[in-house]
C-alpha cells in the first residue's frame, strides 16, 4: 500500500499558480472557486485521514530499546512516564488530506517531538 503526502488546500493553489506561470498565463489566481471546481473535474475529496498503516521502524524501536531500557530501569516506575500521557505535540500534522475519491486514506504515525518544559 503506497503512503499518501499530507496535502492541504495553500498546497495545490501554490503548484497551481506555479504551474500556470511558468505555461504563460499570467493572470491566473487559484481561488476558493476555481479549486472547488477542480476538485470535480478530477475526482478529488477533502477526507480524514485515517489509521497508521505500519509505519513503525521496527529497526529504531529495537535500538531505542537497547540503549535506553538500561538508563529508564535505574528510575522506580512511578518517575517513568509515557511521552503519550505528557507530551506537547507541537509538530502535528493536519488529519485531512485531498486523495481520489474511493481511495485509501492512510496516514503515517504522528510526529512526537519532545519538548521538555522545567
Amino acid at each position: 500500500m503506497k503512503r499518501m503526502k499530507i496535502c492541504e488546500y495553500p498546497d495545490i493553489e501554490e503548484k497551481a499558480e506555479f504551474f500556470a506561470t511558468k505555461l504563460g498565463h499570467k493572470q491566473f489566481k487559484a481561488s476558493q472557486g476555481w479549486l472547488s471546481n477542480w476538485k470535480i473535474r478530477n475526482n478529488v475529496v477533502f477526507r480524514k485521514i485515517c489509521g497508521e498503516n505500519a509505519s513503525v521502524d521496527q529497526p529504531i524501536c529495537s535500538d531505542w530499546l537497547v540503549k535506553y531500557l538500561p538508563i529508564i530501569n535505574q528510575y522506580p516506575p512511578d518517575d517513568v512516564y509515557n511521552v503519550d500521557e505528557t507530551g506537547l505535540f507541537y509538530k502535528c500534522l493536519p488529519s485531512q488530506t485531498f486523495v481520489l475519491k474511493g481511495e485509501n486514506c492512510a496516514g503515517e504515525k504522528t510526529v512526537k517531538k519532545e519538548l521538555q518544559l522545567f
